[in-house]
């Protein structure tokens, strides 16, 4: 369980916008091992004992067999944010852990987390403006001139009646005659 007032996993890695990487092969680890320069420049997590987790960058490997921590030799220098301070490490797979149960001494190697990539937005198709011309003749035409293609109408307008001169579609003419009446 960890303990209060440290400074939590999930707290100091939401501040980096990192995620726990991968560890590193085994040889990298290892003393004067040439592919330990791979890790230089990169971030780590180490949960230091009455501190809790902090964020640290590799900033050199040890190549002195003379400076060593409980008898191992150092394998990386370390800077620290929080108290402006550069410590001397012997980092171990067996001690690669995360995670608010892992215990003290413990450390993870970060990686950014890319940033979701930006849709862009989509180009309107052009509309060709007028020419100036055409706009103005438009502009200065009365209302009734300007064309309003399939419009609808906004009023309906009553269907006339029809007039006495004028046979009712109902009423067939004088001149045809009634489908009821044989033809001669």
């Amino acid at each position: 369980k960890p303990k209060s007032g440290l400074i939590s996993f999930n707290s100091a890695l939401s501040q980096e916008k990192c995620r726990v990487a991968k560890p590193p092969p085994a040889a990298m680890l290892a003393f004067k091992d040439p592919s330990g320069a791979d890790l230089v420049g990169r971030k780590i997590l180490y949960n230091w004992e009455g501190v809790g987790w902090c964020v640290g960058t590799i900033t050199s490997r040890n190549l002195n067999k003379r400076n060593t921590v409980g008898g191992d030799p150092l394998n990386f220098f370390v800077h620290y944010q929080l108290d402006n301070d550069t410590s001397s490490h012997n980092l171990e797979l067996e001690q690669y852990r995360s995670g608010p149960t892992a215990p003290e001494n413990s450390w993870v190697l970060l990686e950014e987390v890319a940033a979701p990539a930006k849709i862009p937005a989509p180009v309107p198709a052009e509309i060709p403006a007028p020419e100036p011309s055409e706009a103005a003749a438009v502009a200065d035409a009365p209302l009734a001139d300007v064309p309003m293609a399939d419009a609808p109408a906004l009023t309906e307008t009553p269907a006339a009646e029809p007039s006495a001169a004028e046979p009712s579609p109902a009423e067939p003419s004088p001149a045809e005659p009634s489908p009821a009446e044989p033809s001669p």
